[in-house]
């Protein structure tokens, strides 16, 4: 009888050990993932933000076929300032009609002054004509979309986004073709700097919505107890009782992240910020140069984890979908295969290879 109990005493001795050793090793991994967080990343690289965008859609959903941006430098790096980055498909021809895909603008240059000339020109013509504010356009024709500049082409205090009213496909491929000519002729101009880039060949993106969890036992336990009583007033006991848990979780605050390897971008990486947000959160977009060595630790991180198998296989969703799935998802592409994978909650192996990533981003090769 007293070796049962000594037996039974060893093992519990046992268990309760390897629970507080399980819950120290998740307590460090937690806060070695807050410091990776913290930043900084890609020493040398140049932090940009975007101060006005300009898109032209190409019907359902949406989509855009090619868009222009402004781009501020928030924080100086090892980066020579370009006036002008054009954005060629990863896939496309580079003498092929529309392989670009983005126009990079350096907010504050000539190029900038003169692209505006250009939108205020088409407002006056009627081209740009913006649909009222309780206007909702539904029927899917193409349309434009800008964003933090007004709709004939100068800036505002405030950003908002406005769609113009929807056009005809015509009238569209032709303002296409007059963008893509004035970029042109700003890529020929002698004062004018220009860096040529190509669409990401390898990279994906993070989204974590803050997730929720049924009430435990004592809770449940309160509920059941308060709905046999019956009693009016014990109903907002039942409703506490009965309201979910918000799950806190050290990932939460890389969601929405994206990382790239983008050929042709500054050596030294770039990262991307909102204008609004702090330096003390992750960047939104975190682009490493191709051809470096970082890169090859990317992929190699990638080859090893491979993301694309870490969770349960689902269709890729546009970015206005993503969080209304109201799951854990990695989506992404690799050379010119989308892939997109979700997860009921974030899995020991998923942490170890976002973990991973951040200390390769924190300390590069």
């Amino acid at each position: 009888m007293k070796r049962r109990v000594l037996l039974l005493l060893l093992l519990a001795i046992l268990v309760a050990g390897g629970i507080a050793l399980h819950a120290r090793r998740v307590a460090a991994r937690d806060r070695e993932l807050a410091e990776l967080l913290a930043g900084p990343f890609l020493p040398g690289a140049t932090v940009v933000g975007n101060s006005w965008y300009f898109g032209i859609s190409s019907g359902p959903g949406d989509e855009l076929e090619c868009s222009v941006s402004g781009e501020t430098i928030l924080d100086p790096g090892a980066e020579t300032p370009a006036d002008l980055v054009v954005t060629r498909a990863s896939s496309a021809d580079p003498d092929g009609t529309f392989s670009v895909v983005q126009w990079t603008i350096r907010a504050g240059s000539p190029t900038e002054s003169r692209f505006f000339g250009l939108l205020r020109t088409a407002h006056n013509e009627g081209l740009l004509v913006p649909a009222g504010w309780d206007e909702e356009i539904s029927d899917g024709r193409p349309r434009f979309l800008w964003q933090g500049i007004s709709p004939c082409g100068f800036k505002v205090d405030d950003e908002f986004a406005h769609y113009s009213e929807a056009l005809d496909e015509d009238d569209v491929r032709g303002f296409r073709e007059r963008v893509s000519r004035f970029f042109e002729t700003e890529a020929a101009r002698e004062d004018v700097v220009v860096r040529e880039e190509r669409g990401a060949s390898l990279g994906f993106g993070f989204y974590d919505p803050f997730r929720t969890e049924p009430p435990g036992l004592f809770r449940r336990a309160v509920g059941r107890v308060c709905d046999a009583i019956g009693r009016p007033e014990l109903y907002s006991v039942s409703k506490w009782a009965e309201r979910k848990r918000a799950v806190p979780d050290p990932l939460l605050p890389l969601a929405g992240r994206g990382f790239a390897i983008v050929p042709g971008a500054p050596r030294e990486g770039r990262l991307c910020r909102f204008f609004d947000s702090s330096k003390k959160e992750p960047p939104q977009v975190f682009i490493v140069a191709d051809g470096t060595p970082l890169a090859d630790a990317f992929r190699s991180l990638c080859a090893k984890y491979e993301p694309w198998n870490l969770g349960t296989p689902v269709p890729p969703l546009p970015p206005s979908e993503l969080y209304r799935e109201d799951k854990t998802m990695l989506q992404g592409r690799t050379g010119t295969n989308d892939w997109a994978v979700s997860f009921d909650r974030p899995t020991p192996r998923l942490r170890a290879f976002l973990t991973d990533l951040l200390r390769l981003l924190a300390d590069p090769p």
